[in-house]
């Protein structure tokens, strides 16, 4: 007959840690839950991108500017964050406690399933509605916006705020003098000048700048008034003079000569 010693056994036996420490052991350390987060007050923080739907951007919804105010609106879009107290769960260190915690978070997250997929609902129901409503975006405007640095009379230049069909956007990589909503919904207020021509990096039909692979930077430069049509600035290098494209937001078409997009803006 084969007999083990009960110390022994027991030490095999016993749990060793509690929920709580069970949680943040696998959210504190693991790469594969990003969207997890276990904070220091014990509340498991999840969150997760809105909608079937892939997220959109102020580049996209250009030609949607109901559908952008709309998500603007929302106070979920464009990820939804959601908070779990994990306080009032079992701190026993026992099997059965570490089962019931688990049991009880279980219970937890089917309830944010739910309420999730609400939020689902409402956003990709406002996405299909107004989807139909496609306009030409056109420029209203711009103004470059500074910030004066510490302690010295500079101003930096920080970005410029763009009105395109009525609706404010930023071509800025600094959010710093952006207002708290804005930086929260940071995707659906900054445009991209590198968005916006990507499709033309490989631009052919004549000799243009973009198809530079050293290209140093593209700079917004402003625009044709109530027409669709924007100039940017691509330069091999910062000192570099550059030459000025001009993009038609309509058409999606690139000129490189100022006749042919003034060509164009006599239309409107």
């Amino acid at each position: 007959m084969i007999t083990f010693h009960d110390k022994a056994s027991n030490l095999h036996m016993e749990n060793q840690f509690s929920i709580h420490s069970f949680l943040a052991k696998h959210f504190y350390h693991s790469q594969y839950y990003e969207n997890y987060h276990l904070d220091r007050s014990n509340q498991l923080i999840i969150l997760d991108n809105v909608g079937h739907a892939k997220l959109l951007n102020a580049c996209t919804l250009l030609h949607y500017p109901v559908l952008n105010k709309q998500l603007r609106k929302h106070n979920s879009y464009p990820v939804c964050r959601a908070a779990i107290d994990i306080s009032g769960y079992p701190a026993d260190k026992s099997i059965q406690g570490t089962i019931k915690g688990l049991q009880q978070l279980e219970n937890d997250l089917k309830l944010l399933r739910t309420k999730k997929s609400m939020v689902d609902s409402e956003v990709n129901n406002m996405i299909m509605l107004l989807q139909h409503d496609r306009v030409t975006p056109i420029y209203n405007g711009s103004k470059k916006r500074f910030t004066k640095l510490s302690d010295s009379k500079i101003h930096r230049h920080v970005g410029t705020q763009v009105r395109i069909s009525g609706i404010r956007f930023f071509f800025t990589r600094d959010t710093s003098y952006l207002s708290h909503k804005s930086c929260k919904k940071y995707t659906l207020y900054t445009l991209s000048e590198y968005s916006l021509l990507a499709g033309h990096r490989n631009y052919s039909g004549r000799a243009s700048q973009l198809d530079n692979p050293d290209l140093a930077c593209i700079e917004f430069m402003g625009g044709l008034i109530n027409t669709p049509i924007l100039a940017f600035r691509c330069k091999r290098s910062y000192r570099h003079k550059g030459r000025i494209y001009y993009l038609n937001l309509h058409t999606s078409e690139l000129y490189s000569k100022w006749s042919e997009a003034q060509s164009y803006a006599d239309t409107f």
